[in-house]
């Protein structure tokens, strides 16, 4: 299951990335990330961070949630994504997520 998310933020991230036109390595000098790390988020091998998520949504011009907006019919794995991110991390960041979540609902 995890893969399978893995799989779907890493698409979306490409999707955003070729949406405003840069390559994976322009994304990457601008994010300061590398550019294998890049292309294995994309891919699906690597799960990002939520650190990384910050940079790459501003680097994208989106809010972090976006990268959880798959489908209508997918809510069951974007929950599974939020619980895979927030796993071991501490209450700051799990607080940004709910902030985000309660905004999103309004």
């Amino acid at each position: 299951m995890i893969e399978n998310i893995n799989a779907k933020i890493g698409k979306k991230i490409a999707q955003l990335r070729k949406e405003i036109g840069l390559s994976q390595n322009q994304l990457a000098e601008k994010s300061g990330l590398s550019t294998e790390y890049i292309s294995r988020l994309e891919r699906g091998i690597n799960a990002p961070s939520v650190q990384s998520m910050n940079v790459l949504a501003d680097v994208l011009r989106v809010d972090i949630r976006d990268f959880f907006t798959f489908s209508e019919s997918d809510w069951e794995i974007e929950i599974e994504a939020l619980v895979v991110l927030l796993k071991n991390k501490q209450g700051k960041s799990i607080r940004k997520v709910f902030k985000l979540a309660e905004i999103e609902g309004e």
